[in-house]
């Protein structure tokens, strides 16, 4: 087991006790870290969806749905990837599921070694999400540092023009557009245009064109 899934966590969400304890003795004895829950709405009302893993989720129970949990789910910020179980799933459901961002739909019973591999790509998924998130945001308040002059700069720089084409552009001097390529390489962490161009394709265009 890697340092970064030390702390993920696999979610059983299924209202049977049996299966609950079942998936896991066997998900524990895998190395991973273990929450169960009897309901969807047990797990609304106790789970951190700020931590990272996976949910391994029964599509039938009492309550809402595996499919209705879902749904909640991919309303969340961090949307935890969602490996189905099910003995009784139809081809229209599993189409659903899949279609609403399901991980991996997997029939009851579940070959031991299926479900563990579903959840090692369960949880690889979550954590690339979260890092991509995690650089996304500081691209995002690194670009609002900026000053409205640096942010036109910037925009230029990225287009990959030279220091006078963006002082002819932007009508300023040379060695100004040299002080706000500085202050915007240094903001970023960035040592070129090329990496500066790299962190910026993070945002959206328009989000960068309407800061």
């Amino acid at each position: 087991m890697e340092d970064i899934d030390s702390f993920a966590v696999v979610r059983i969400v299924d209202d049977d006790v049996g299966v609950r304890e079942s998936y896991k003795f066997l998900i524990e004895s895998d190395g991973w870290l273990v929450k169960t829950y009897c309901s969807a709405e047990d797990f609304l009302e106790h789970d951190n969806p700020t931590v990272p893993g996976c949910v391994v989720l029964d599509v039938r129970m009492p309550g809402l749905t595996g499919l209705e949990l879902q749904n909640r789910l991919n309303s969340f910020v961090h949307k935890i990837p969602v490996i189905f179980i099910s003995a009784h799933a139809d081809i229209e459901m599993v189409v659903k599921a899949m279609q609403n961002g399901a991980l991996d739909f997997l029939p009851k019973p579940i070959k031991d070694e299926s479900l563990l591999i579903a959840i090692e790509k369960a949880v690889r998924l979550d954590h690339t999400r979260r890092e991509k998130a995690k650089e996304k945001s500081e691209v995002n308040q690194n670009w609002t540092s900026l000053s409205p002059r640096e942010q036109e700069t910037a925009r230029l720089i990225a287009e990959g023009l030279l220091n006078k084409q963006i002082a002819d552009r932007l009508g300023i001097t040379e060695r100004t557009v040299q002080v706000h390529r500085a202050n915007v390489f240094s903001k970023f962490g960035v040592r070129n245009a090329v990496q500066f161009a790299q962190k910026l394709m993070l945002i959206k265009s328009d989000d960068v064109n309407k800061a």
